[in-house]
C-alpha cells in the first residue's frame, strides 16, 4: 500500500520531518519521591513532620529570586487570574513589540497544582513516614528567547520536590538553524511551506544532539530555579511530550498558483476565495459564541460541523435529530438562535459594526465586509497565499476589514 507521499510525489515539492512540540520534566534525585525526601531530611536532621518548615524557606527564595529577574529585565509579574487565559496569545504579542532577540521575555505566576508529601505516623508500627499527597502552589513561568531553541519557556514550582517543566518547539528550533545556514525559508504558524533546500533541511533537522540539549537545560534550570545549588544530585531530565511532524509542501499551494492565465478569470476567481474567507469570519464572529472567533476553520469542523445526527422527514419538513448527550449539542442550538435572530433582523449588529456605514449599507450586495476586532492576525496576502501581482488587490481598510479591490469588471460566470 503506497502511502500519501507516494501517492501524490508528482505535486509535492519536497517534505520535511522535524520535532514540534517537545514538554520535558526535570526532577531533582535527592527528594523526588517519598524515600528520597525522607533520607534527604533525616541526613539534615530535620523531623519528617516539620517537612513544611524545611520547604517553606526555599519558596521564598524562588519567590525572591523571581521578582529579582523581573527588576533586572525590566519586567512585571503577571499573575493568571482566569482559566482560559492564552499565555502563548500574550507571549506572542509582547514578541511582536520587543523583537526576537535572545533573552527573558515575560513572565507570569499561577496557582497550580503540585506534587507535595506529608508526614504520617502507623500507630501499630509505631514508625513514621512521608505520603505522597496532591497540593496547590504558586508556579513561575518563565518565557524566553534561546539563542538555540527559539521561544520556550521554563515552569517553575515554588514547592517542593521542585518539578520543572521546559518547553520548546522543533519548528522554531530547526529555524534557527537554518537561518544560522543562511538557507532561505517560510515559516506559516507552525509549518515550513518553502524551504530553498530540502535535503540539506533535512539533514539539520535530525543533527540534533542530546547531550548539548541537557547541557543547555541545567544551565536554564540553574539561571531560573535557585534551589538546584542546594541539591548534589542536579536535575535529571525525562521526556513528558514529544512531537514529531512531517511537513508536506506542494507545488501548488492556495492562491500561490493561479488556475488561468487571463487577469479576468484568477479576479474572478480571487473574488469568490475572499468571499468565502469572510463568510467564515462573518459566522465565527456573528453566530459563534465568545471564544470561537480566533480558531480555525479546522477546528471548527472536527469539534462543530463534523456532528452525528439523523436526517428524517416529518409534517414536508426535515428535521435534524441530535444526541442531546453530544458535547456540542447546546453550541448548534445557540448558533442556530444567532442565525435566525440574524436572517429576520436583515443587518449586522452595531457591536460588530460599529457606526453605521453607508458605504457598506450600498455595497453589501456584492461585497461581505467583516470585521475581526482583534485584526486577523496575519497579512490577509500571506495567509491567502498571493503572489505579488495580485497581492496589491488586498487590502485593510481602517477597521482591519478584508476587502479585495478590483480595477476590472469580473466576467460573468
Amino acid at each position: 500500500m503506497k502511502t500519501f507521499v507516494e501517492r501524490h510525489a508528482s505535486k509535492i515539492l519536497g517534505t520535511l520531518s522535524c520535532f514540534d512540540r517537545v514538554v520535558i520534566t526535570g526532577t531533582l534525585p535527592d527528594i523526588c519521591h517519598t524515600e528520597a525526601m525522607a533520607a534527604y531530611l533525616g541526613a539534615k536532621g530535620i523531623r519528617l513532620f516539620d517537612y513544611p518548615q524545611f520547604a517553606m524557606g526555599f519558596r521564598e527564595e524562588i519567590r525572591a529570586h523571581a521578582e529579582e529577574l523581573a527588576h533586572q529585565n525590566g519586567l512585571t509579574i503577571e499573575f493568571i487570574r482566569r482559566k482560559n487565559f492564552r499565555k502563548e496569545k500574550r507571549v506572542k504579542a509582547i514578541v511582536a513589540e520587543r523583537g526576537d532577540h535572545p533573552g527573558l521575555v515575560h513572565i507570569f505566576s499561577a496557582m497550580e497544582p503540585c506534587p507535595s508529601f506529608r508526614a504520617w505516623h502507623d500507630k501499630v508500627s509505631g514508625k513514621t513516614m512521608l505520603k505522597r499527597t496532591d497540593a496547590k502552589c504558586l508556579h513561575y513561568y518563565f518565557y524566553l528567547i534561546d539563542p538555540e531553541l527559539g521561544l520556550c519557556y521554563l515552569r517553575v514550582p515554588t514547592w517542593a520536590p521542585f518539578r520543572l517543566q521546559f518547553y520548546f518547539n522543533g519548528h522554531n528550533q530547526l529555524a534557527l538553524k537554518l537561518k544560522e545556514a543562511g538557507m532561505a525559508y517560510t515559516l506559516l504558524d507552525n509549518a515550513f511551506v518553502q524551504i530553498a533546500d530540502f535535503a540539506r533541511a533535512q539533514a539539520l533537522a535530525d543533527d540534533l544532539d542530546i547531550g548539548v540539549l541537557h547541557r543547555r537545560l541545567d544551565r536554564i534550570a540553574t539561571q531560573y530555579c535557585p534551589v538546584t545549588k542546594h541539591f548534589p544530585s542536579a536535575y535529571h531530565w525525562s521526556l513528558m511530550q514529544v512531537e514529531y511532524a512531517t511537513d508536506v509542501v506542494f507545488r501548488r499551494q492556495a492562491g500561490g498558483q493561479l488556475p488561468s492565465g487571463q487577469f479576468g478569470a484568477n479576479a474572478a476567481w480571487w473574488a469568490i476565495t475572499v468571499l468565502a474567507y469572510n463568510l467564515n469570519a462573518l459566522m465565527k464572529r456573528l453566530a459563534m459564541p465568545q471564544g470561537w472567533a480566533p480558531k480555525r476553520l479546522k477546528a471548527i469542523r472536527f469539534g462543530f460541523i463534523n456532528v452525528a445526527a439523523r436526517v428524517v422527514t416529518h409534517a414536508r419538513k426535515l428535521i435534524i435529530r441530535l444526541s442531546q448527550s453530544h458535547p456540542a449539542y447546546n453550541l448548534l442550538l445557540e448558533v442556530r438562535r444567532r442565525i435566525h435572530a440574524f436572517w429576520h433582523e436583515r443587518a449586522l449588529p452595531a457591536a460588530v459594526l460599529g457606526e453605521p456605514d453607508p458605504l457598506l449599507e450600498a455595497d453589501l450586495e456584492r461585497r461581505v465586509r467583516v470585521e475581526t476586532g482583534q485584526g486577523i492576525g496575519v497579512t490577509p496576502a500571506a495567509e491567502l497565499g498571493v503572489p505579488d501581482r495580485y497581492g496589491r488587490l488586498l487590502r485593510q481598510d481602517r477597521r482591519d476589514l478584508l476587502v479585495l479591490d478590483l480595477n476590472v469588471e469580473l466576467p460573468r460566470l
